[in-house]
């Protein structure tokens, strides 16, 4: 059970347990020492087994920070975003999601698992945080869209669209950009 799902959480704001908002100012940060480098590993995550048998993919602090700077360029992220955290930590997009939102200031939302689960319930999310960046694979993007076009009125801001994960259908969006013609649709694939 997620015990801070659907809590809004403003670290700008923290204070500590007992009230003392001033503890950190009190302590000494000016010599730490770095306890990991640009080639230490940040976390090891599994494929997903297609040929068989999953194999782990030792990530890099450096490479978490390459993806994440490279493909600022391209999509213009920024302290304005919005981003869902809807995928397992157990996948890549995780990272993505988690990463990409706070490392440009964004705002990150936390989905609960039974939202997840309902495509009314996560396109009503969607609308009421005002998400503009979605990553999703597009097996379960294709269930938000036949709900996006079962004609119901959902008031979405998304900007960008990131597909991950699996092979995606083009002619399948059709009606997505149609009713959402200014959103960008971009197929990453897999990011690791």
């Amino acid at each position: 059970k997620t015990d801070f799902a659907g809590t809004r959480l403003e670290l700008d704001d923290f204070v500590c347990g007992d009230g003392n908002a001033d503890l950190g100012s009190a302590l000494d940060v000016s010599n730490l020492e770095p306890i990991s480098g640009p080639g230490n590993l940040a976390y090891v995550i599994y494929t997903s087994g297609t040929t068989g048998k999953p194999k782990g993919t030792l990530i890099e602090h450096k490479n978490v920070v390459r993806l994440l700077f490279n493909d600022k360029n391209l999509f213009d992220f920024g302290p304005s975003d919005t981003w869902t955290l809807f995928h397992s930590f157990c996948f890549d997009f995780s990272v993505w999601e988690m990463y990409g939102a706070l490392l440009y200031g964004g705002k990150l939302v936390i989905v609960p698992p039974l939202t997840a689960k309902n495509p009314a319930d996560f396109l009503a999310l969607l609308g009421r945080e005002q998400v503009t960046i979605l990553n999703q694979t597009p097996t379960y993007f294709y269930q938000l869209l036949r709900e996006v076009l079962a004609d119901h009125a959902y008031d979405l801001r998304i900007r960008n669209v990131i597909f991950g994960g699996e092979a995606l259908s083009p002619l399948l969006l059709k009606g997505y950009k149609t009713k959402y013609p200014d959103t960008k649709l971009i197929n990453m694939y897999g990011i690791t």
